[in-house]
């Protein structure tokens, strides 16, 4: 596709009139996006895929849109709009039956096919405890070299954001929102370091449109695409969160559950997706463990934070946990997922509770 078709692509897109799906249809019908611009009302009638009051609204956009200007916005916000004919469309999104025409993206793309993503999703009403195993477990596998990906919405998405960031990891926020437009507001400063840190920021809306409801559920089919495993942490009876997972069902990715107490109205969710089958999931570990990382990823002279090279630097004897924590005045669940993340790498061994170095 030239540059010209693409600009065309894009101003078709910014009308968020079809469907990717019907969109298809009509690029197969006419051969070329230059040939659905140009077609006269009557031939887009004869096609028979567009219903009469679409085309209508279609050629009343066309007298009114500015010729391209989507273009220029997209280059004066610095947002990269990449499109299912590109090379670097991400592989996982392909793969769908209804993948996003036009991606609109900022920062970094990180959607290499080889390297496993986990999605993160779950309530905007997080308890404490659903906030902290989401972070450790985020955190747990980022610093495998696991890209996490979320929805940036309050709560549990935000929580498996901080928690890769807080591991130097590379993590994908994906909207149910135009690009331009985070929300919820008081999200714009983890926006922005998702950014600052070699994050991703994706949505498959163009600047300037009106967010509509079932935008959101859009979101979630795009997160269960670019994961090759989707966990819900904390999930009403009907939370939309559930949509995710039915996606990630549908695209043949696996599953997965934090159980949570069965008085808990947060938790009734993510408890009837284990008696259905998804995995339960109460530390990082059972999901890593389905997984083979690329060796570039797990090898020993792997960049240490600064927290595990003062664990490491404390094991000058072998120590239990406790010792360690109170060496380091540091909360035993924390020293237990550097220890976690550590021995997946081969970095410190685990025996018997009692910590040893690697030779």
């Amino acid at each position: 596709m030239d540059k010209k078709d693409k600009e065309i692509l894009i101003t078709i897109d910014k009308m968020q009139l079809f469907s990717p799906s019907t969109f298809l249809k009509l690029l197969e019908y006419f051969k070329s996006v230059r040939n659905i611009w140009n077609a006269p009302k009557q031939t887009l009638r004869q096609c028979g895929l567009i219903k009469e009051k679409e085309i209508n609204i279609y050629f009343d956009q066309k007298k009114i849109i500015e010729p391209f200007g989507i273009v220029k916005t997209l280059s004066e916000k610095n947002i990269n709009a990449v499109s299912l004919f590109d090379a670097d469309y991400p592989e996982k999104l392909k793969n769908i039956s209804d993948p996003p025409i036009v991606l609109y993206i900022r920062g970094a793309l990180n959607f290499e096919p080889k390297i496993p993503a986990i999605g993160i999703v779950g309530s905007r009403k997080a308890t404490l405890d659903g906030r902290i195993i989401t972070k450790e477990i985020a955190a747990t596998l980022a610093r495998t070299g696991m890209v996490i990906v979320s929805g940036l919405a309050e709560g549990i998405d935000s929580e498996a954001h901080r928690g890769c960031l807080e591991a130097r990891g590379k993590t994908i926020a994906v909207l149910g929102t135009p690009i331009d437009r985070i929300y919820p507001a008081h999200n714009l400063a983890l926006a922005s370091k998702i950014l600052t840190t070699g994050g991703t920021i994706v949505s498959e809306y163009p600047p300037g449109i009106r967010t509509q409801r079932y935008h959101f559920v859009g979101r979630n089919r795009i997160i269960a695409a670019l994961s090759d495993g989707v966990l819900l942490v904390e999930a009403a009876e009907k939370s939309g969160a559930l949509i995710t997972a039915d996606f990630a069902l549908d695209f043949g990715k696996d599953v997965y559950s934090v159980p949570g107490s069965p008085l808990s109205l947060n938790s009734k969710g993510t408890n009837n997706l284990i008696k259905m089958g998804a995995k339960p999931v109460t530390r990082a570990e059972d999901i890593l463990e389905d997984y083979i990382l690329p060796t570039n990823q797990t090898s020993k002279e792997q960049d240490l934070s600064d927290e595990e090279r003062e664990l490491l630097s404390a094991l000058i004897t072998p120590l239990g946990i406790e010792k360690l924590a109170m060496q380091l005045n540091q909360p035993i669940s924390k020293i237990s997922v550097l220890i976690s993340c550590m021995e997946l790498r081969g970095q410190i061994k685990n025996i018997n509770g009692v910590i040893y170095p690697s030779k």
